[in-house]
């Protein structure tokens, strides 16, 4: 057995209460099976017994005995009552295959006449080598003894698959498939069966999980057809499962091996289900430690790793029905509260995907990504916009992603996850505290705490991925140097906004000038526009370090714009934080020389500090009645496909969001000749640009949009293939997982 034989570790391991409490029992309880009947069934496996039998207690399904017997030291098992006699032939049908293949299960005896089990008084037994070895599932052991012990886990499961693939056991089990070919013993048909059953059985029963199950029973059959119509055609290749692996299942030895033990629920399924199994019990270190010893032996195809949320909570609802059915069959103790605890768990695959990808990234080498932005919701602007479609754009393509951001209100969870994207908040006293005035000190603090927080997650990422230039920057390069990771910042201003003149102008944190030499050691910056490239260069950051790429948007999921018609009034519309960087003051002069000729309203979509000031100048300008503020809203996209004319006079900008959405609307779009935007727009081609800070070349430029129908339609058709050409989210997300391989490769 030395092919499986990892490093001998020497275990030092405390039981836990429940162990002492076996072995209490074990020590001082009556066997279940009497003296005279064990003599007499080891009679008919050829033995005698030597010394008074011994508990060994091994769960509440099975009473098992430990002998010593002329033939040696021996396990005695008693199957639990009624088990099928063609099952437990399936059982040891594996076992025999294990044992000429030198695998380390039990072995089982046998009668002279060749038989592996014995009849008496309506039960039956078999008799087993007894194995010495250590069970760790109920002590407490040290974080590294552990992390290796799950570690020669998954090696021992993949061997194990190995060993079992392809093989046909004699008899058969109640679960699983029936063939390498053939459908599954309890189909769907099965299971829809006993959700229309099972509800009438159980309404009048006291237990609040039955009540709780009959309100969720529609739901649940109408989930396992979608599931299963998904599922049962695709291509996940069969083999014997253990059914039930995990460390309770397993005997350590000094000599590095591991004994796997109760081959009870072996049948032949999707590996998957193993590997759910004991995901399911363990932590997320260990989960990735398992993952990537069992990948290293056998690794997981593409297909399964696309599938194994979907196979994850299929098998968890299956179970949570299976678990109600045999409530009434076996009639055992919290049979329904754990059918209720399979539905509760069966969404986790699919609400974090993160942690999922984790382990896809143990087991392949994916790189997993920190993302680090200084401002994230409730706060929202474009910067933190991107990084959300970013991360959850990375997680559809199964890159493990986690983002970290800075506690500044008071309101927001410290930990929440968003659309599946795990985001913690790292406390900064600022908002948190409600006192303006120490704002700055909650910066200094945002320091110190996103660099404790980097150095605890220290396991969980290999790239910093950082959004803008700033004092959150400085934190994740001084993470990176101390523990290793390679850094990346994406610069999201230039122009009068540069991210490097902020810093160089302590304007968001004082002493920011002299963070910025260590913030310009990234070791990749990624920039907007060209503009940006100047000025990463002018402050002497090589050419090699820099990488051009856009923001990106998911063209796939907006629906292009059909008719060019104005609504009346027409409709013009600005998405932004309300700044002065922005230019909103420009779009409001504009806007009250067009309605001097033309019928328009203002729909301006956003919030920020110049709310009060801008609607003081709307007043002023008599046209309060056609400027409408929305504020803050999560429905731009609506408001985007209702309009006639996008606008946006900005001062500054990267690469704007919020006009690349607008875009991919097949909405007319007008926008400053300002780097950034005129990377993006061609005049004539795919939009208008008008002069920065011109509000009657603005108003100009809109009007004679407003008077051309063909000219907007043109415009707008050209704007969405654009964005389709050059800027679609998938297509950027690509280029960052490159990205990311290239620096941890």
């Amino acid at each position: 057995m030395s092919e499986f034989a990892l490093t001998p570790p020497r275990i030092w391991s405390i039981p836990r209460p429940s162990r002492i409490k076996q072995a209490i029992q074990a020590r001082f309880f009556v066997p279940p099976i009497e003296a005279d009947s064990v003599a007499e069934i080891l009679h008919a496996f050829g033995q005698t017994l030597a010394q008074p039998p011994q508990n060994l207690p091994l769960g509440g399904r099975n009473s098992s005995l430990v002998l010593h017997t002329s033939g040696g030291k021996k396990v005695l098992k008693r199957y639990r009552s009624p088990w099928p006699a063609a099952t437990m032939a399936y059982e040891h049908s594996i076992l025999d295959q294990l044992a000429a293949c030198g695998f380390p299960a039990p072995r089982l005896n046998t009668t002279p006449n060749g038989e592996t089990l014995v009849q008496r008084n309506g039960r039956t037994y078999a008799l087993f080598d007894f194995v010495e070895g250590i069970n760790v599932s109920a002590t407490f052991l040290t974080r590294r003894q552990r992390q290796q012990l799950i570690a020669q886990a998954g090696a021992t499961l993949a061997r194990l698959h190995h060993q079992l693939s392809g093989f046909s056991p004699a008899g058969e089990h109640h679960l699983g498939y029936q063939s390498y070919s053939g459908g599954r013993r309890r189909d769907l048909a099965w299971h829809l069966r006993q959700l229309a059953e099972l509800p009438e059985k159980t309404r009048d029963l006291p237990d609040p999980a039955a009540q709780w199950l009959c309100q969720k029973s529609d739901e649940l059959a109408e989930k396992l057809t979608e599931l299963a119509d998904v599922l049962e055609t695709a291509a996940l290749s069969r083999l014997i499962i253990h059914g039930d692996y995990g460390l309770h299942n397993l005997l350590f030895h000094r000599d590095g091996t591991a004994t796997v033990h109760d081959f009870e629920l072996a049948r032949l399924e999707w590996r998957l289900i193993d590997l759910i199994t004991v995901l399911s019990r363990l932590g997320d270190a260990e989960r990735r430690t398992f993952m990537a010893a069992y990948a290293a032996e056998f690794p997981l195809t593409a297909s399964e790793w696309e599938l194994l949320p979907q196979v994850w909570q299929y098998y968890r609802l299956r179970g949570a029905v299976q678990y109600w059915h045999n409530h009434f069959v076996m009639h055992g103790r919290n049979r329904l509260s754990a059918a209720q605890q399979r539905i509760q768990e069966a969404d986790w695959a699919l609400q974090n995907p993160s942690k999922l990808w984790q382990l896809k990234a143990a087991a392949d080498q994916t790189p997993r990504v920190m993302m680090v932005v200084r401002l994230f919701y409730p706060w929202v602007g474009g910067t933190e916009r991107q990084a959300h479609k970013l991360a959850r754009k990375l997680l559809d393509k199964q890159v493990a992603v986690e983002l970290v951001t800075g506690w500044w209100f008071r309101g927001s969870p410290a930990h929440e996850t968003l659309d599946g994207i795990p985001v913690q908040r790292n406390f900064t006293l600022w908002e948190f505290l409600g006192i303006k005035g120490l704002r700055k000190f909650g910066g200094y603090l945002y320091i110190l705490t996103l660099l404790w927080h980097l150095w605890r997650r220290r396991d969980d990422h290999d790239v910093i991925h950082v959004h803008g230039l700033n004092y959150h920057t400085f934190t994740a390069v001084l993470a990176g140097r101390l523990l290793n990771k390679k850094v990346i910042s994406k610069l999201a201003n230039s122009g009068h906004a540069s991210d490097i003149n902020k810093m160089r102008e302590d304007r968001q944190l004082a002493l920011a000038r002299f963070m910025l030499p260590t913030a310009l050691k990234c070791d990749r910056f990624v920039a907007l526009n060209e503009k940006v490239v100047d000025e990463l260069t002018a402050v002497h950051i090589p050419n090699s370090r820099i990488i051009e790429l856009p923001n990106g948007v998911e063209t796939d999921a907006i629906p292009a714009k059909t008719s060019y018609d104005l609504h009346t009034p027409a409709r013009l519309i600005f998405v932004g934080r309300l700044h002065p960087q922005k230019g909103i003051d420009t779009l409001l002069h504009a806007m009250r020389q067009l309605t001097e000729r033309h019928d328009v309203c203002l729909h301006l979509l956003g919030d920020g500090p110049l709310k009060e000031e801008l609607m003081d100048l709307v007043e002023e300008l008599g046209i309060t009645h056609l400027v409408k503020f929305h504020g803050q809203t999560d429905d731009v996209l609506a408001h985007l496909q209702e309009a006639d004319l996008f606008v946006l006079p900005s001062r500054a900008e990267g690469l704007s969001n919020a006009l690349l959405e607008a875009m991919s609307c097949s909405l007319p779009v007008v926008v400053s000749a300002i780097p950034g935007n005129v990377d993006v727009i061609e005049h004539n081609q795919n939009g208008l640009r008008f002069t920065v800070d011109d509000p009657d070349s603005l108003a100009q430029t809109l009007a004679s949009l407003l008077t051309n129908a063909n000219q907007r339609r043109q415009l707008g058709r050209q704007a969405r293939q654009t964005v389709e050409r050059h800027y679609s989210l998938s297509a950027v997300a690509d280029q960052y997982i490159d990205l990311y391989r290239d620096l941890i490769s």
